[in-house]
């Protein structure tokens, strides 16, 4: 005898809810370890104008900065040593996009 409408049916829904169980742990997972993202700005105070000029991707003990097209720029030990490369366009700054998860409530 083969497996009845109803039978199926149930499989299908135990199937179902399991993988959208499973995908909402995956999400929350994804959330609390996705690394941070922040931008390297120049500033030009005298002329008033700022541009980005790399984004960046912090993870635990280390970033990886990239360029305005996507490029890999390099990897660093963090952030913050980011910006040294860049520092020959004149005054730059790290803007954090994502807030520091250590602050959040």
């Amino acid at each position: 005898m083969g497996i009845g409408p109803h039978e199926n049916a149930e499989a299908d829904l135990a199937y179902a809810s399991a993988a959208a169980a499973l995908l909402a742990e995956a999400a929350e997972l994804a959330a609390e370890t996705a690394p941070r993202r922040y931008s390297v700005c120049a500033l030009d105070v005298e002329a008033e104008d700022g541009a980005v000029l790399a984004w960046g991707l912090a993870f635990p003990g280390r970033a990886v900065l990239c360029k305005l097209d996507g490029r890999p720029a390099g990897t660093f030990v963090s952030a913050e040593s980011s910006m040294r490369m860049l520092r020959r366009r004149g005054e730059v700054r790290l803007i954090w996009i994502d807030p520091d998860p250590c602050s959040a409530s």
